[in-house]
């Protein structure tokens, strides 16, 4: 039975593949191993996912007119994927924002209701976003700051810690199994050397148990309001 990769993957095969050492020729080209790569990394991010919560990580910030930048991440680390935006208003009602690329934050400046990137016209609508993920930075149209004010913007992301985590884990796994049978002190050392990385990017993440306010989860998961981080927006606010 041939497993499939998870839409909502950690990472993917070639990642995975890179850090195989030896054993990489026997999955590079090869259809069949395909399967086996995939359901490692299924293995692995069933386990994150179950330590860390799912999404990883929720955060929100307040929109206000005239602000076009937020930062919905405010640590040093990039974010390997951005799943969901969505502005909660009024009785719960939620406006689900789509992303429309990429962009450099730095590239970008507002010309009246204009999101202009490198001098040209991004020409983004109203239900529309563009990401920076080195930056940790979403932009939004003149039209949705000003029709949205005052509301909570939510994003829910993959930091690219959790990223690193799921490749190094899956490569364990099939590193593992092969070193196992043939006894090789080669790829026994590379067992040794992945599980230390993987300890130590564990150890720099914190569950999901508990956050600042110190709210336990359960308690958590009956207000979706007290299940993100609160980010306060400095960097690009117009005062």
């Amino acid at each position: 039975m041939t497993t499939t990769l998870r839409t909502n993957a950690l990472c993917t095969g070639s990642d995975v593949v890179e850090l195989l050492g030896n054993y990489k020729d026997q999955f590079v080209g090869v259809d069949d191993s395909y399967s086996e790569l995939n359901a490692a990394i299924n293995d692995a991010d069933d386990d994150i996912y179950r330590d860390y919560d799912n999404p990883l990580v929720r955060t929100d910030f307040l929109l206000r007119s005239g602000t076009y930048i937020y930062e919905f991440d405010k640590t040093r680390q990039t974010t390997y994927r951005l799943d969901r935006v969505i502005v909660r208003g009024n009785n719960n009602v939620r406006y689900p924002l789509t992303n429309a690329g990429n962009v450099i934050v730095e590239n970008v400046t507002i010309s009246g209701d204009n999101v202009l990137v490198g001098g040209s016209d991004a020409h983004l609508v109203a239900d529309e976003f563009l990401v920076d993920l080195d930056a940790n930075v979403i932009v939004i149209s003149p039209t949705t700051a000003s029709n949205l004010q005052s509301l909570y913007c939510e994003t829910d992301y993959v930091p690219r810690s959790y990223h690193i985590l799921s490749k190094n884990k899956a490569a364990l796994t099939l590193i593992e199994e092969r070193a196992i049978v043939s006894g090789d002190q080669t790829e026994n050392a590379q067992v040794l050397r992945l599980n230390k990385r993987i300890e130590k990017i564990e150890k720099s993440l914190m569950p999901f148990d508990v956050i600042d306010s110190g709210v336990s989860r359960d308690k958590n998961l009956s207000d979706p309001r007290n299940r993100r981080d609160h980010i306060i927006q400095h960097r690009f606010y117009e005062y």
